[in-house]
C-alpha cells in the first residue's frame, strides 16, 4: 500500500527450558552409582560441577576413569528436543596383598603311663599367595598357592633300649594349605626283662636257690633278699656279700643281656673243747693159795687227759678242723705192792707212754704163794699185816701210790667234750681180807705141829 507507513515490531524471545544429567557409574559393577539432574535455560550455566562428587567417592575408594564434563561448568544448550547427559566413570581402587599359611607335623613319644620317652619331632611347611583386595568392597581376589602341595617324609620312631614303639616309622604325609595340622603320638611299650637272684654257699661253692624275676623295662620287681638273708641266718649262715644291697630289684632296659645278682654266704662256726682221758688201772690179785682169785691190793689207778679245741661247722654240726692235743707225761713206773709170803709175776709196771688214740690200759699182777724149801708141800705161811706200801704216780695225786710190771691189757678209753674226771687214789690196806688170810694161816701152823 502506497501510503502505508513503515511499522517496526520486536519479537521477544524467551529460552526454553533444558534438561541436563551427569551420571556416576561404577565401572567394576556396571552400576549407576547416582544421577545429578539440572534444569535451566537455553545457553545458561548450571549451578553444579562434578568436582565435589568425585572426591566424595575418591574418599570411598573409587578413582575416576573419566569425565564427560571435565569438572567443569555445564551449560545448557539450546536444543529442546534432546536432553543433555555426561557421564562419570569410576573404578575400584586396589591394594596388592600377601597370604600365608603354615602346617604342622608333630609327632609325640611317650611311655605308656604318658611320660614323655623322646623329645617331639617337629616340622612344618609354609605356602604362601598373592592377591588383590578391592578396597571399595574390601574383596580380595587370591591367586593361586606356591606350592600347590607339600610331602612330609616318613619319619623312623627313635630306638630306645628296652621299648618297642607302637609305630616303627610314621609314613609319609601329603598336606595342601586346606590341610589339618599333622599330629601322631608314638607308644614305647617296655619290654620284658629278666632278673635272677643267685644264693651262693662259699664254703662248698654250691647253688643254694636261684630266684628269677621277670618284668617291664626300669620297673620295680617289688623283690629284695632281706627275708632270704634272715632265713639262713636262722640256718647259722652268715652274710659274706650282696649284690642288691638289699634293695629292691629294678630292671633295667638292656635286652640283650639278663641281669644276674648274687648273694654269698658262708657256713657259720663255733669253737668246741674236745677232752679225752686215757686211763691205767692195776690190779692185783692171788694167784693161788687161800684166796685165790681175791684182791690182793687196792687197784692203782691214774689218768692223762688230753684237750684240744676243734672248729664246728654250724650249719651242717660237722668238725671242719681239729686242733693240736696237748701233750702229757707218761705214765709212771710203778712198783707192785710186797705181799709177804707171795710173789707178784711183775714187780714193775711202766713207764707207759700214752696218746690221743691210746686205749685206756688195764694189767693184772698176780700174787704167787712162796713154797716152804723145807717141805715143799707146805707153803710159808706169811705174817706181815699189810703189804709193803709202794711210791705213787707223783703227776696225779690221788693214786695209791703203787706201781706195776710192763705187762698190761687195755679197755675202752673215755673221750667226752667236757666231762669232769674223777683223780688218782689208791690206799694200801688189806683191811678184813687180810685178816682172814691170817686166820687161815693160823690154822695151817697148828696143823703142821700136829703132824
Amino acid at each position: 500500500m502506497p501510503n502505508s507507513t513503515d511499522q517496526e515490531f520486536t519479537v521477544i524471545y524467551t529460552a526454553d527450558s533444558q534438561n541436563l544429567d551427569v551420571t556416576f557409574i561404577d565401572d567394576n559393577t556396571k552400576k549407576t552409582l547416582k544421577t545429578v539432574k539440572q534444569e535451566g535455560p537455553s545457553d545458561s550455566q548450571a549451578k553444579y560441577t562434578t568436582g565435589n562428587d568425585i572426591k566424595n567417592y575418591e574418599d570411598l575408594h573409587y578413582v575416576p576413569v573419566s569425565d564427560d564434563t571435565n569438572k567443569g561448568v555445564l551449560t545448557f544448550d539450546h536444543d529442546s528436543k534432546i536432553d543433555q547427559h555426561y557421564f562419570v566413570h569410576l573404578r575400584h581402587d586396589t591394594n596388592s596383598v600377601n597370604d600365608h599359611v603354615t602346617k604342622n607335623e608333630t609327632i609325640h613319644y611317650v611311655y605308656e603311663n604318658g611320660k614323655t620317652a623322646k623329645p617331639d619331632h617337629t616340622t612344618n611347611t609354609t605356602f604362601t599367595r598373592i592377591g588383590t583386595q578391592d578396597l571399595v568392597t574390601k574383596k580380595i581376589t587370591w591367586n593361586g598357592w606356591t606350592p600347590e602341595s607339600h610331602d612330609f617324609k616318613e619319619v623312623d620312631s627313635p630306638v630306645i633300649a628296652g621299648y618297642t614303639p607302637n609305630i616303627v616309622t610314621v609314613e609319609a604325609q601329603t598336606v595342601t594349605p586346606s590341610s589339618d595340622n599333622i599330629e601322631k603320638t608314638v607308644v614305647y611299650k617296655a619290654d620284658r626283662q629278666k632278673a635272677t637272684v643267685t644264693y651262693i654257699d662259699d664254703t662248698t661253692g654250691k647253688t643254694l636257690q636261684t630266684k628269677e624275676l621277670t618284668g617291664g623295662s626300669d620297673s620295680d620287681s617289688g623283690y629284695n633278699t632281706k627275708a632270704t638273708i634272715a632265713d639262713y641266718e636262722g640256718q647259722n649262715y652268715e652274710l659274706v656279700s650282696d649284690s642288691t644291697d638289699g634293695n629292691n630289684v629294678v630292671f633295667d632296659h638292656d635286652d640283650s643281656v639278663d641281669q644276674s645278682y648274687e648273694v654269698h654266704l658262708k657256713h657259720g662256726t663255733v669253737n668246741w673243747t674236745e677232752n679225752k682221758t686215757v686211763t691205767e688201772t692195776i690190779h692185783y690179785i692171788y694167784q693161788n693159795g687161800p684166796h685165790a682169785g681175791e684182791t690182793a691190793a687196792k687197784d692203782y689207778t691214774a689218768k692223762r687227759e688230753f684237750t684240744r679245741t676243734n672248729t664246728v661247722d654250724n650249719v651242717t654240726g660237722k668238725v671242719v678242723s681239729y686242733g693240736e692235743w696237748n701233750t702229757v707225761d707218761p705214765f709212771a713206773e710203778v712198783a707192785s705192792p710186797v705181799i709177804d709170803g707171795y710173789t707178784a709175776d711183775k714187780t714193775m709196771v711202766g713207764p707207759m707212754s700214752v696218746d690221743p688214740d691210746s686205749q685206756n690200759i688195764v694189767v693184772d699182777v698176780y700174787y704167787t704163794m712162796n713154797v716152804n724149801p723145807d717141805n715143799p708141800n707146805n707153803p710159808v705161811i706169811p705174817t706181815p699185816d699189810n703189804p709193803t706200801p709202794n711210791n705213787g704216780d707223783k703227776n696225779h695225786p690221788g693214786s695209791n701210790g703203787q706201781q706195776s710190771s710192763t705187762g698190761s691189757h687195755s679197755s675202752s678209753q673215755a673221750s667226752d667234750k667236757q666231762l669232769p674226771q674223777t683223780g688218782d687214789s689208791e690206799k694200801s690196806t688189806l683191811g678184813l681180807g687180810l685178816a682172814a688170810l691170817m686166820t687161815t694161816l693160823g690154822l695151817g701152823f697148828r696143823k703142821k705141829r700136829n703132824n
